[in-house]
């Protein structure tokens, strides 16, 4: 285009939605990349211009930690298992009033998650997806896998709607049903892709109505600001991992603030449980 010759930058990316290009600067130092951002932002021919966040995997997600429980999700359990988070919050309490009345927790409700995608393969899934998407923009060898590679979306969607079986994992909504959207599949995700995971979630506005995000950066997005907008004024209630602090050894690093999407105040910012004494997971960012 005439911008990415005036300004020397290589295209990397593009997305039809909102004519939104992905641009790299060969060679470029930040302080460099920092300055381009700033000419591009007084351009005539450019409506708007920002660093691209790159998005971390976050684990404090439903009031518990995936990669906790995670490791009970394949074990050979003959009895359902309730993590402390879930203790924590009294979920089995709620479950009985629900299932007093006649009801199951989570039916009728339908969750979306931004993530790694999901291990459709697993019993504790049976009849819980309703669809699952590779949103990906250039997955490797051009490939759409919306299979889970990583463990992390599966650890989420364990937390969300693990079916009550009587083995394994039990999930907090286990009667909901997922909507689950591959972003990424490693722990970190590209801010084009994350941007086509909030499409597609838009896409699916009229289905889902709770859109779980487990997925953070210190740094924000207009354009990512814009398409919550859009999800939120279409009446779905989007959720944001608050984070975590970086991990020196055994122990966590403080972290006094929630990150991005989480800090975002239409987001509903959730963070991880202690059950045994009530308190915040180490590894949650608060504030």
């Amino acid at each position: 285009s005439q911008v990415n010759a005036r300004f020397g930058f290589v295209e990397q990316n593009y997305l039809p939605e909102g004519e939104i290009y992905f641009a790299v600067l060969p060679g470029a130092s930040a302080e460099e990349t920092q300055r381009l951002v700033q000419r591009l932002s007084v351009d005539p021919d450019v409506l708007l211009a920002e660093l691209s966040p790159v998005y971390s995997a976050a684990e404090d997600v439903v009031t518990s930690t995936p990669s906790h429980e995670s490791t009970h999700l394949n074990a050979n359990r003959t009895a359902d298992f309730v993590g402390d988070g879930l203790k924590g919050i009294a979920a089995e309490d709620a479950w009985a009033r629900i299932e007093a009345t006649g009801g199951v927790p989570g039916r009728g409700v339908v969750i979306g998650f931004i993530d790694s995608g999901i291990a459709s393969s697993l019993a504790d899934f049976r009849s819980r997806i309703a669809y699952s998407i590779d949103a990906r923009i250039a997955p490797p060898n051009g490939t759409r896998d919306p299979t889970d590679r990583n463990n992390h979306g599966t650890a989420v969607a364990s937390l969300l709607v693990a079916n009550r079986d009587g083995q394994g994992v039990v999930g907090v909504a286990y009667g909901a049903r997922v909507v689950s959207i591959k972003v990424f599949s490693s722990e970190t995700g590209t801010s084009e892709d994350f941007i086509r995971g909030l499409k597609f979630a838009y896409d699916f506005r009229d289905i889902i109505d709770v859109l779980n995000i487990s997925m953070s950066n210190s740094r924000f997005s207009t354009v990512h600001r814009e398409w919550i907008d859009k999800l939120i004024g279409a009446g779905v209630l989007v959720i944001g991992a608050g984070g975590n602090p970086l991990k020196n050894g055994t122990s966590w690093t403080s972290c006094q603030q929630v990150v991005h999407p989480a800090k975002y105040g239409p987001v509903l910012a959730v963070g991880g449980h202690r059950s045994q004494d009530d308190n915040p997971y180490p590894g949650t960012c608060l504030g």
